[in-house]
């Protein structure tokens, strides 16, 4: 007797499971869809993606830096470029370097490797002739 309630005690977990099971999995499901079509949930995506493009702005402005060390001289003042294009807006040489590796990767389908390779490049010819 003992091990017959032992078995139809355990058929009736199982079949209790299976249709819990499937049951809780459709309405999960529909739940899903219906948060993932709100227009809440665009808002809160189109908002995460709006604060992961001023974050990536941020980085770029703190981690690429670019200056130019080209200075002239008219008699005794001197004139300093990259001050005049500070003076302009601040940071405007790691933007431009920033959108123009960003049109070169996205529009012209340049790699990567190849970019760094020619930053190196123009990095160490820019310096042994004092531009930059």
């Amino acid at each position: 007797m003992g091990l017959f309630i032992l078995f139809l005690g355990s058929m009736v977990t199982l079949v209790e499971l299976i249709l819990t099971t499937k049951l809780t999995y459709t309405k999960g499901r529909s739940a899903i869809k219906g948060i993932m079509s709100s227009k809440l949930m665009k808002d809160v995506i189109e908002g995460a993606n709006i604060l992961g493009m001023a974050m990536m702005g941020v980085l770029s402005a703190s981690m690429v830096n670019l200056s130019i060390a080209f200075t002239a001289n008219f008699g005794e003042s001197v004139f300093s470029v990259q001050e005049k294009i500070d003076g302009i807006m601040p940071g405007i040489l790691p933007l431009s370097v920033l959108f123009i590796y960003y049109y070169l990767i996205s529009k012209k389908g340049v790699s990567i490797a190849k970019l760094v390779l020619a930053t190196l490049v123009l990095g160490i010819a820019t310096a042994f002739i004092g531009l930059f």
